[in-house]
């Protein structure tokens, strides 16, 4: 199915609009098997489901599908690549296909900040830690890079992620693709490089680690705690603070032994 944007005003597809193909449910589960045995034979591991972990849509043809059985049809699409014991990546969004999932990407790290909201808490952050990786949006899609990376260490992201392309920013704004504007690689890998060496210690140290604590101990200082014994402190003031005994710098962290 070839979908292009509406025009709001006109009610009318945008001519100007590049439009995108949607493959029906019908060919979910044969698709990603033929893709993945494709895959295996080139030894490659993994896989990424990337839309199909986040958007269900119904098939509004003849004998077509509401949006409860093209979910149902999504679940035996991923179990189905489950079943080829292949790694596989998809984007947050459908609870029913998480737990089939080795990596998740898009994870939502901040809260609705509705007016009665006073605390955010990792709680989904919780319940996946340990058992499936998983990053926020890509940095690069951020506003405040430093506080985004912050937050990723605090609710116990595997890293971070970035959203690249080989495609000059010029291209993409003709092409109207605003997803994809900012993401030339070439314009983003000292960042990443800078950013990775921050963090490096922090991933090795709870890699495969489950996040079990996590609570606020002085203005805007929060502590992390992992089941490996780690426990990071995360500071979002400008000034550094002293926590247990432990200085912490302005808007940085602080990776804490159990022996601390």
């Amino acid at each position: 199915w070839l979908v292009k944007h509406i025009n709001y005003v006109t009610t009318s597809p945008e001519s100007s609009s590049p439009g995108y193909y949607l493959l029906s449910p019908d060919e979910w589960e044969r698709e990603t098997v033929h893709a993945a045995d494709g895959l295996m034979k080139k030894d490659i591991s993994g896989i990424s489901i990337s839309d199909m972990g986040q958007t269900i849509y119904p098939d509004y043809s003849k004998n077509g599908y509401d949006r409860q059985q093209t979910l149902e049809k999504a679940v035996n699409a991923v179990k189905g690549l489950e079943d080829k014991e292949i790694s596989i990546m998809g984007q947050y969004g459908n609870i029913h296909v998480v737990d089939s999932l080795d990596v998740i990407t898009d994870i939502p790290l901040y809260s609705s900040n509705y007016t009665m909201t006073k605390q955010a808490v990792p709680f989904l952050q919780m319940v996946l830690g340990g058992y499936t990786g998983y990053y926020g949006t890509p940095v690069n899609k951020t506003s405040d890079k430093e506080f985004h990376i912050l937050r990723s260490i605090e609710y116990g992201a595997s890293g971070i992620s970035y959203l690249l392309s080989a495609t000059s920013n010029t291209d993409v704004w003709e092409m109207e693709w605003n997803e994809y504007r900012n993401t030339l690689y070439t314009d983003h890998i000292s960042e990443i490089s800078d950013f990775q060496r921050q963090m490096k210690d922090y991933i090795i140290k709870t890699r495969g680690a489950a996040l079990t604590d996590h609570r606020e101990v002085q203005d805007k200082v929060f502590s992390s705690e992992f089941d490996n014994g780690i426990r990071v402190y995360v500071n979002y003031n400008e000034k550094d603070v002293l926590i247990d005994g432990i200085e912490v710098a302005g808007m940085s962290f602080h990776i804490a032994e159990e022996q601390e």
